[in-house]
């Protein structure tokens, strides 16, 4: 996307001004055809639009090949067509061809167009052939995707203001602005990332992104502004009988349906089909009522969202179950489904088969099912690459029950959530419980169930007995090196990696050295 996004900025130059043309402040302004670019309705140039019928000459990818690479080759109509669609390409001044013109291109020229050398290095790894001359012709619907995070080409001027009303196919909104129809027709809102934290939205405004890109690229959107609606209170912000939904960050009104509490529920936006009922909350796939003003309910626990939604005060009923002790459902499982405001885990009782593996025992995952074979309190998950699949026990700021062991609770391991998984299973100043071959890697700082907190050591590949401050190689597939126990492998600045001896309060460093707490909970390296 951005690759493409900045071809088009070079290709969207491609504008040549005509003084003689009526004044303009959008491209609905102007006559039909013209596009509104500085102020100034700009008609494309018709006399690239002269594009030759096809038996006027073959193109290059359907015509006879030269055998000799330094004799003249003969010259196809549609060769001056592909040289115009290259010059726009890798030139700043060109203009567009027009909509028809480009029709005729893709009848006839774009086989030449694909086989010419020049053209295919000037777009290779960008757009193909058919798409460049969709740029060109102005006419596709992803021109205003090319003004995302860059703001207008020259060509746009200063582009539009925000909630100025728009035509995406031919305007471009100013610098941080995307052209959207949020509901009521399309108008310039602001452009986000759906996939960045933060995304680029205001307060209380969720990043809707365009399309679903392969996981690790950007997800262009648009911001959409919440409606600050109050479970219980909807009168106060919404249109007619609604509900309120929560999109963290924002909070929306959609119309009231007559799903009952307790009963299933989707809260569509666009129909009443399985909304539910006015004053309730869907929430967990069911109806909810909301909490009392004193966070109070009658049954179940009080889930509070209002620190998702920054600040808008959004809490609601839930009859949870135990995700630890697997308790509350009649049948199935307790299924992890979120976090309360105090981080601790939300549970829900599904259909499903439990398992028996328990934290540190080997498992095997299963489709639909993050515990596969193990305990449905524990995640079935590969830590490292030179080792298979193990359970992993939950655990929250009040309950690391499941951390048997040497584990302890480390956060900040699941994206959605602040709860903690239980990592650990060996002594990293010992280093003896992990066998031939291996050692204790230090990995993480985690807390124990009686809130203290210690290193975290899981066994890899890797072992030996260099002492701090010599040299030390790290194992580029297990993340292990060959310090002594009680070591770790960095560089400090120096650029090359040493062997550093770890400390705390009960691991003193030598007389002469101080510990430098450089992981947190006072864990650190002796200096």
């Amino acid at each position: 996307m951005l690759r493409i996004a900045l071809l088009a900025t070079v290709l969207l130059a491609c504008v040549r001004e005509n003084p003689d043309l009526m004044e303009c402040a959008r491209s609905v302004d102007c006559p039909p055809g013209d596009f509104c670019r500085d102020r100034v309705c700009v008609a494309p140039d018709r006399g690239h639009g002269e594009v030759p019928a096809r038996d006027m000459g073959p193109p290059r990818g359907d015509g006879p090949r030269v055998e000799d690479p330094d004799a003249a080759r003969p010259v196809s109509p549609c060769d001056a067509v592909c040289e115009h669609v290259l010059a726009c390409v890798v030139g700043p001044d060109c203009p567009l061809i027009g909509p028809e013109a480009a029709a005729a291109v893709l009848e006839n020229c774009a086989a030449t167009c694909r086989d010419s050398p020049a053209f295919a290095d000037a777009v290779g790894g960008h757009a193909s052939c058919e798409e460049t001359v969709g740029w060109l012709a102005r006419g596709s619907e992803p021109f205003a995707d090319a003004c995302l995070g860059d703001g207008p080409p020259d060509a746009c001027g200063q582009g539009l203001e925000g909630d100025a009303e728009c035509d995406r196919r031919l305007d471009c909104c100013g610098r941080g602005l995307v052209c959207a129809d949020l509901g009521d027709g399309s108008r310039c809102a602001a452009s986000c990332d759906a996939r960045t934290a933060p995304t680029g939205c205001p307060a209380r405004a969720f990043c809707s992104a365009f399309d679903d890109p392969p996981d690790g690229e950007p997800a262009p959107g648009v911001c959409i502004p919440g409606h600050d609606c109050v479970p219980g209170q909807e009168a106060a912000t919404c249109d007619g009988p609604s509900t309120c939904v929560a999109v963290p960050p924002a909070s929306f009104c959609v119309p009231a349906g007559d799903a009952a509490e307790g009963t299933g529920c989707t809260q569509r936006f666009d129909s009443t089909i399985d909304n539910c009922r006015e004053g309730l909350v869907c929430a967990y796939g069911r109806c909810r009522s909301p909490c009392d003003p004193g966070g109070g309910c009658a049954r179940g626990d009080c889930v509070d969202y209002s620190e998702r939604l920054d600040g808008v005060p959004y809490r609601f009923c839930h009859v949870g179950c135990d995700l630890y002790r697997q308790r509350g459902c009649d049948d199935g499982v307790c299924e992890l489904v979120d976090q309360d405001a105090d981080a601790h885990a939300v549970g829900l009782c599904r259909p499903g088969e439990p398992g028996d593996g328990r934290q540190g025992d080997r498992c095997r995952s299963r489709e639909g099912r993050y515990w596969g074979d193990c305990h449905p309190g524990h995640v079935c998950a590969r830590l490292s690459a030179d080792r298979g699949e193990q359970c992993l026990g939950f655990c929250d700021a009040g309950d690391s029950r499941l951390c048997t062991g040497r584990s302890l609770c480390v956060f900040g391991l699941l994206d959605a959530l602040d709860l903690g998984l239980c990592l650990g299973e060996c002594d990293v100043y010992v280093g003896a419980q992990c066998g031939e071959g291996r050692h204790c890697l230090f990995v993480a700082v985690g807390s124990a169930r009686n809130g203290r907190q210690g290193p975290v050591g899981q066994c890899v590949a890797g072992g030996g007995e260099v002492g701090a401050g010599e040299a030390c190689r790290r194992d580029p597939r297990s993340g292990g090196h060959d310090c002594a126990p009680g070591h770790v492998c960095t560089d400090r600045g120096d650029g090359a990696d040493r062997c550093h001896r770890l400390c705390d309060d009960q691991h003193r460093c030598p007389a002469g050295e101080v510990c430098n707490s450089a992981f947190g909970g006072g864990i650190g390296t002796c200096d």
